[in-house]
This record gives C-alpha cells, structure tokens and sequence, in this order.
C-alpha cells in the first residue's frame, strides 16, 4: 500500500484517495489550511494532529469504506472534523488523546445517504490542569442510517474534561439509529469531568439511546490491586492504563501503536 503525506499531495487544500490510494497519512503540523478530502472505494486514514487551528472536511462517496484514525495535538489548539457520508459508505473513527493539551475539538458526522454508518471511538487522558472539550455532532439525514458514539475518559490533577453528544435524526430518516455512551473516570476531588447527551428525534420508527457516567474510581478494583502488593499509585497506573490502552490497537501501523503506548506509559 502506498503511503503519502497530505499537504504535499494536495492542491489548493483538496485531494481525492480512491483505490489507487488505500492508505493515507494527513500530516497537519504545517501552517493552518483547511483541507478536504474525497474518499472512493476502501481506505485507511491517519490523522496527525499538529498545533495550528485547522478545519478536515472528509466526504465518503457512495460505497466507501474508511477506517479512521486520529491522534490528538500536543499543544492548546481547537480544530474541527466534518464527515459526510453518501449511500451505503461506512467510517469506523478512533481518535486518541494522551497528550498534554488544552482546547476544543469539533466532530461533525453528517449520514445524508442512505444506509451510511458512522462509528466514533474517542479514548482521552486529562490531567496536570488540562482543559479538554470535544463536542460531537452526528445528524441523520437519510434512512436506514446508523450512529455508534462512544467517548471514555479519565480524569486526575485538576483537569477538566467535557464531553458533549449530540444526535439528530430529522423527518424522513425513518429507521434510523443513533446510541450514544461517555464515561468518565474521575481519580481526586480536584478534578472535573461532564458529559452533555442530546437526542433530537423527528421522525417515529427510530432507535435512539444515550448512556452518561460520571464517577470515581471502583474501590473494590482498587482494593483488590492492592492486596495483590500494589500501592495506590501503580494501582491507579493499571487502572488507567486498562481503561485507555484497547483504544490503541484499532491503529493499523505498528510504530504508531507502539508510540501512542510510550506515550501513555510516560504521561501515567
């Protein structure tokens, strides 16, 4: 499979992959632009976040198949991610957020094709007085479309992580589903944790749900680690590390995963 960095393939910030191009590697540490992208056929996408603002606009042609994957920046910066999805195209987005940083992230996931399906993974680790806020949007447009959110965290040292999930099915995307979950581990008193879901449903013959938890690490979990010899902290350490590293192996280059896991060892 070919390998190429984005901001040297693109013109004018726009770009095609088809089958000639299964995998792409978007390389965004180069000065903000906004950059779109047009999928064909069956792809693997890696996103590397850098530390300017900018805005990814993907578009899923009819039948495409793309499997997502994001790492978070290592400075303060907010940035956006637009998804559109045509007939029948499948995005399965795992994103994974270890690093030291602050600002807002935007996911926009827009199903206007029928059958489409979007699948969203986000793993975040929030600490040392970071400020977090990810904001996912998912609009169902179409019939038979289908929506998986899923955002898991995990809170210490003064941070302070927000989750906010909003799903909308609009008339006319009769049997449609949308399902949402965020759970958030929260380890001292000094830190914040929130998760905001919202359901707009306007249209009967759907499936919509929403799960929200918020709370303090399982001290019966803790307790058994520590009869086992651990102390509080390589307890925490293995919880957290537990908690987080299955997001990992949804990345399909082997050094990429063998960085995301360094990184996370060193941050816990």
């Amino acid at each position: 499979m070919r390998r190429f960095e984005l901001n040297k393939h693109l013109r004018n910030g726009h770009a095609d992959i088809d089958d000639n191009h299964p995998y792409c590697r978007i390389d965004l540490s180069t000065p903000a632009i906004d950059k779109s992208l047009t999928i064909r056929g069956i792809s693997n996408l890696f996103v590397e976040c850098g530390p300017n603002p900018f805005s990814l606009y993907l578009l899923l042609n009819k039948g495409a198949c793309v499997k997502l994957q994001i790492i978070a920046p290592n400075k303060p910066t907010d940035w956006m991610l637009n998804v559109a999805l045509d007939e029948g195209a499948t995005l399965q987005a795992t994103m994974v957020d270890f690093a030291s940083f602050g600002g807002v992230v935007t996911i926009n996931g827009e199903l206007f094709g029928q059958g489409s399906r979007l699948d969203w993974h986000l793993a975040s680790l929030t600490r040392n007085d970071d400020v977090k806020k990810y904001i996912v949007n998912f609009s169902h447009k179409a019939k038979d479309t289908t929506a998986h959110m899923r955002n898991f965290g995990v809170i210490e040292d003064k941070g302070h992580l927000t989750f906010t999930g909003k799903s909308h099915i609009l008339q006319g995307a009769i049997r449609s589903s949308t399902h949402q979950t965020a759970r958030i581990m929260v380890f001292d008193a000094n830190s914040v944790g929130k998760a905001n879901p919202f359901l707009a449903i306007d249209d009967n013959d759907v499936s919509a749900s929403h799960a929200a938890t918020v709370g303090k690490i399982n001290e019966e979990h803790m307790f058994y680690l520590k009869t086992r010899g651990l102390n509080d902290d390589e307890a925490r350490r293995l919880i957290t590390y537990g908690y987080l590293a299955p997001s990992i192996k949804e990345f399909s280059d082997r050094k990429i995963r063998d960085r995301l896991t360094t990184q996370l060892q060193v941050r816990l």
